[in-house]
């Protein structure tokens, strides 16, 4: 366990060597609610993934409960020790089944909606060798995205400053603090359109075959409990074919769930999300779990290529057979 206590360093020795130790969960007849983990508080990239707990709600009668943490290691260690029933987050979620962790993601949440966005006179990769660099935490996707095509891919090391947050990023990016950062397409934006012409995007990684975020849960609960997780995966695919179908549908949700972000700026991420297929609308893992794993595993953040070690498959091609899957296009 000595690897999964330096990734979640955060807990203690004796948090850790509970893991796994709370009560067994109801079983399928008995479960009238559910805890979803979130690594952070409710921000607009949360609202498809509302939207699908909603579509449970109505479609099952089951209730649902939200709960952030601080971390997304916090978060993982909620669903190992029983403390929620499943899970959104990325990197810590790999990194806890290599070390481990008895859970299993059953389906994709996001895909890699990032830009590696810098100042207009770093033209190249090349060029950040010794740039300041904004990333979220040492742990973190955006990290991951650095030390796989930065600095294993090209050779080049950058000095790396963490800071939480793609719109504190952002901001940092604006008043000069950093030379590159990685940002959500939402701050990518932001940051473009306020300054024209000062900043460029090196790399868009919406493209890559990887999955960002993924849903997962334990795997006794999901051999336990398979009608609700089919349930979930057909809740949750259908918000996120409705979603980017009609992206005003975020900002139905936003009103609710995020006021202090106004609708207009909603709408405009929501769009971006359609364009670059963010939400998966057959699911994701199918597709894209080797290539996700050959990402971790270039990245220094899992070591094989068993697909069958960290992810489950079965719940969502039962639920593709019932709802069919539908063509994407990707720009």
């Amino acid at each position: 366990m000595r690897y999964f206590i330096a990734k979640v360093g955060m807990l203690t020795l004796g948090m850790v060597l509970v893991i796994g130790l709370g009560a067994p969960f109801s079983s399928q007849a008995q479960i009238k609610s559910i805890k979803v983990s979130f690594p952070s508080a409710t921000d607009v990239d949360d609202l498809p993934v509302i939207l699908g707990l909603q579509i449970l709600k109505r479609n099952t009668g089951i209730d649902f409960k939200v709960v952030p943490f601080n971390t997304s290691e916090q978060a993982v260690v909620a669903v190992v020790d029983r403390a929620v029933q499943i899970g959104v987050t990325s990197t810590p979620f790999f990194t806890a089944v290599e070390a481990g962790a008895p859970i299993k993601a059953f389906l994709q949440a996001t895909g890699p909606g990032w830009n590696l966005v810098a100042k207009s006179a770093i033209a190249t990769i090349q060029d950040l060798k010794g740039m300041t660099f904004g990333s979220h935490s040492p742990t973190s996707f955006t990290q991951a995205l650095i030390d796989k095509f930065v600095i294993k891919d090209k050779g080049v090391k950058p000095k790396i400053v963490f800071i939480a947050g793609s719109e504190v990023r952002a901001q940092a990016m604006l008043h000069g603090r950093l030379d590159a950062t990685m940002l959500d397409l939402a701050n990518t934006k932001v940051v473009l359109d306020a300054a024209p012409g000062k900043f460029n995007v090196l790399v868009a990684f919406s493209a890559q075959p990887m999955i960002q975020n993924v849903f997962f849960a334990r795997a006794d609960f999901i051999e336990k409990n398979p009608k609700l997780i089919q349930q979930f995966i057909k809740a949750e695919l259908q918000a996120f074919r409705r979603s980017t179908a009609d992206p005003s549908l975020w900002v139905e949700e936003g009103a609710k769930y995020v006021p202090e972000f106004k609708p207009e700026d909603i709408l405009a991420t929501a769009k971006l999300s359609a364009q670059f297929n963010i939400y998966p609308a057959n699911g994701g893992i199918i597709e894209k779990a080797r290539g996700t794993l050959e990402f971790h595993r270039d990245a220094g953040n899992v070591k094989g290529l068993d697909v069958d070690r960290f992810f489950v498959f079965k719940p969502l091609k039962k639920v593709l057979s019932e709802i069919g899957r539908i063509e994407i296009k990707t720009e």
